[in-house]
């Protein structure tokens, strides 16, 4: 599995603020040629579940 994946997931449901979710989103897109196909079909479906919680995320 790819380190970043490892890593996000470890720190995945920790992701409260707004500034969080959005730095973890655009490491997720910067990475994501990065990835094997599996991997960027895992990505897409975190970065939809991070952009479901920035609409009720505290700043």
């Amino acid at each position: 599995m790819h380190p970043l994946l490892v890593e996000m997931s470890h720190r995945f449901d920790r992701l409260k603020s707004r500034l969080e979710i959005v730095n973890a989103i655009g490491e997720l897109e910067d990475a994501y040629d990065s990835f094997s196909e599996i991997e960027q079909e895992t990505v897409s479906r975190l970065i939809e579940e991070l952009n479901r919680r920035l609409k009720t995320a505290p700043p």
